[in-house]
């Protein structure tokens, strides 16, 4: 008796598989050069797309990337962060006077010198 208890619900986890494949298969990727450059909008209150489609910020905050990583963790981070969907990454370049990289290499040219 206990069989025909596990059959359907086998059955519908197959379908539930099943149906999750195809509609991966059918759903167009989403690639926003397509759409155009980024642009302010007329109220200048958000971003769209040149030709108009509205732009979906959804970012992830590597805020001490350029501090802590090396080009390689960077390189992993990122693409972690587009496998997840995130379509912006928000780092800061200057967290201290004078910010350096990983490398040692100052963020701005001059060092600190803000003249």
């Amino acid at each position: 008796m206990r069989k025909f208890k596990i059959i359907p619900l086998l059955l519908l986890l197959l379908t539930m598989a099943t149906s999750a494949a195809a509609q991966k298969k059918t759903q167009k990727t989403y690639i926003p050069w397509d759409n155009g450059k980024l642009v302010v909008s007329e109220e200048g209150r958000y971003l769209k797309h040149e030709n108009g489609a509205p732009f979906f910020w959804l970012g992830e905050t590597g805020w001490l990337l350029p501090e802590r990583l090396n080009r390689d963790e960077a390189e992993y981070y990122l693409e972690q962060c587009k496998r997840r969907g995130y379509n912006v990454i928000q780092v800061q370049t200057l967290n201290n006077v004078p910010s350096m990289n990983i490398y040692g290499q100052y963020s701005m040219i001059d060092g600190y010198n803000f003249k």
